[in-house]
Order: C-alpha cells, then sequence, then structure tokens
C-alpha cells in the first residue's frame, strides 16, 4: 500500500535518513538543502513546496537534491498534523480564534467557494506565520542533526579506509602485489 510501509515506519525513516546522509556535497550543502526542504513543508502553500524548495536551495548554494528530499516530510500521513499545528500556532502568535475570524461562514463554505481574499485573515495568514515558526525550528534541529550525522558518518567511512589501507601494510613496511 501507498501510505503504509510494508515493514515499519520505523525502518522507513531509517533507510530515508541513510540516504540523506549519503548525499554528495559538503555538510554544510546537504544540511542546509535537507533543512529548506522541510521548511518549506511547513508553508501552506500545497503544490508549491517542491518549487519553493528547489529555488531557496539554489539562492542560497544549498544541495538542491537534499532540499528536493526534505520535502517528502509532507505526506498525506504528516501534513494534517502540521497544518493543524502550523494553524494553532499561528492563532496564538495573532491571537485569534478561527471561528471568530470566520464569523457567519462556515469552514468548509470558505474552502470551496476558494477565494484568496477571504481565505487570507481566516485561515492563510495564521497559517503562514505559525509556518514559519515550526518550520524555523524544524529547520535549524534538522541542519544540525543532518550536519553532525555526516561529519560523522564520513569520519567513520574515513578512519575504517585508513584502518583497511594500514592492515594491508606487511610488517616489513611493504604493500602486497
Amino acid at each position: 500500500m501507498m501510505l503504509w510501509p510494508r515493514r515499519s515506519f520505523r525502518r522507513s525513516a531509517r533507510y530515508f535518513m541513510v540516504k540523506a546522509l549519503r548525499l554528495q556535497g559538503s555538510p554544510h550543502a546537504v544540511a542546509a538543502g535537507l533543512a529548506i526542504g522541510v521548511f518549506c513543508t511547513f508553508t501552506p502553500f500545497v503544490g508549491l513546496h517542491f518549487l519553493l524548495a528547489i529555488v531557496l536551495a539554489w539562492l542560497v548554494r544549498a544541495s538542491v537534491i537534499a532540499a528536493a528530499t526534505g520535502t517528502a516530510l509532507g505526506n498525506p500521513i504528516t501534513l494534517p498534523f502540521i497544518w493543524g499545528a502550523t494553524l494553532q500556532v499561528g492563532q496564538l502568535v495573532l491571537q485569534q480564534n478561527l471561528e471568530t475570524a470566520i464569523g457567519a461562514n462556515s469552514l468548509g463554505n470558505l474552502l470551496l467557494d476558494f477565494e484568496f481574499a477571504r481565505l487570507w485573515d481566516p485561515l492563510l495568514k495564521p497559517m503562514l506565520v505559525g509556518s514559519v515558526l515550526l518550520g524555523g525550528v524544524a529547520a535549524v534541529i534538522t541542519y544540525f542533526l543532518v550536519f553532525m550525522g555526516i561529519r560523522r558518518l564520513r569520519r567513520r567511512r574515513r578512519t575504517a579506509g585508513q584502518a583497511r589501507a594500514t592492515a594491508r601494510i606487511q610488517p616489513d613496511g611493504s604493500h602486497p602485489g
């Protein structure tokens, strides 16, 4: 099934993380790219996350591939939680209540009419404010976790490579073969 991983969410998340850590580029570029992708996922601009992440990554010279990969955080399972959280945080910061902001209209009618001007104050504005705050926090956490993970992985690989090279040297100092 497309929404539920075959084995487990933990295994899928681990696979995704390993793939992200193995992306080519400097640790900073890859970490910044993933952080940008995660940040863009929090924005209410549905359908534009991928494009927004690529443009921002290109502008700041981060890994474009990592940015596109970072938008995978936004999927049918996580987006309802992300949107709910961004709306709540935005309403808290703006000190507004959704029911009061909508007035006599129902949210369903506003969404069906899909008039940007009528959706801006009660829904999009608080979601945008909340997305900047929550997305910023998620991006900073992502950056540092990925940056440190890449450095650790590459250090371990380098140490293992040096150990293999040392093991190939004969006791008399000569190389075999």
